[in-house]
């Protein structure tokens, strides 16, 4: 790492140094045009000097992070922490940037992918748990035809029209049909002092039907429209 690293990172782009009247700017105070020449005349200089803020660059750390993928993380932290004094605000600073870089605590799935602590995936650098390498997650192509065959195989309801949805159960297709009709139910429930009470209601009379052949043809084309 470069002994002018936080010089990189970190400017302090000036400015005021262009603006009028702030380097050198004039003023008469106390100064009657009408009065004795004798009086006191003040011409003070405005001292202002350009002011400075910090502007976090933070592509050359990243850069430099990227390529330091396949080190051990304990020896690229010593090299950090050696040429830039962490004890600092600047170097405190930097180190802040890089530990958001990179994800020091994970696990690994079964199938090698790095997830979060919280199961959620990590898309920069992280630490294996087990080498202590810095390492970048693997890209894992997406079939998108793949993709979409599993989700119209794992959908298990489809809507067919207004009045009538499909639902797989135990690897049998159903039709619903609501025939427009209402029916008054009598439920028994229970409150919470445990004592029972009767609710009467209606709703409408839905038929169960097992699909045809035909039927099923239409669930799947309702399926294969609806899945993206």
């Amino acid at each position: 790492m470069r002994e002018d690293f936080h010089k990189v990172i970190i400017e302090k782009p000036r400015w005021g140094s262009r603006m009028r009247n702030l380097k050198t700017g004039w003023a008469t105070r106390r100064y009657d045009p009408d009065g004795d020449e004798s009086g006191p005349t003040v011409l003070e200089l405005n001292k202002k000097s350009p002011r400075k803020w910090f502007s976090d660059r933070l592509g050359p750390l990243r850069r430099y992070l990227a390529s330091q993928v396949g080190r051990p993380w304990h020896k690229i932290e010593g090299e950090f922490r050696k040429a830039l004094d962490t004890r600092t605000v600047i170097g405190r600073h930097l180190w802040d940037h890089a530990l958001q870089e990179v994800d020091l605590e994970c696990r690994i799935l079964p199938d090698g992918q790095p997830v979060r602590v919280d199961g959620r995936s990590i898309r920069n650098l992280y630490v294996h748990p087990r080498t202590g390498l810095l390492l970048r997650p693997r890209i894992r192509p997406i079939d998108e035809a793949r993709a979409r065959r599993k989700r119209i195989a794992e959908t298990e309801k489809v809507v067919l029209d207004a009045m009538t949805h499909a639902e797989k159960q135990d690897e049998i297709w159903y039709l619903f049909i609501d025939t427009g009709l209402k029916e008054e139910v009598v439920d028994t429930r229970n409150a919470r002092s445990g004592r029972p009470y009767t609710v009467l209601f209606t709703r409408p009379v839905i038929r169960k039907k097992q699909a045809s052949t035909e039927e099923i043809r239409l669930i799947r084309a309702a399926i294969d429209a609806a899945v993206k």
